[in-house]
């Protein structure tokens, strides 16, 4: 991952186990927690382009493709046995 990525942790913060981390695309991804919490960390970062480029104009966005960052979630109740 070598600009943005999200990590997942089992648990309420960043000391709890890590499920994983995630970059590119990715549909339809299943994830449990063996808690009642997961910590999401959405991480960016800088360098994809050079502000010192010469081909860079402060108004370029139209230049790069940028798409972003989408998620969807629902909470369940449900039991998920995870010791199989």
């Amino acid at each position: 991952c070598p600009f943005d990525y999200v990590k997942i942790y089992d648990g309420y913060s960043k000391e709890d186990p890590v499920i994983g981390v995630f970059c590119g695309h990715y549909k339809n991804l299943t994830l449990f927690s063996s808690k009642e919490a997961l910590y999401i960390e959405f991480k960016t970062r800088s360098g994809r382009v050079s502000f010192d480029h010469h081909a860079f104009d402060a108004n370029a966005d139209f230049k790069f493709e940028r798409r972003g960052f989408n998620i969807t979630y629902e909470f369940s109740k449900r039991f998920v046995n995870l010791s199989k």
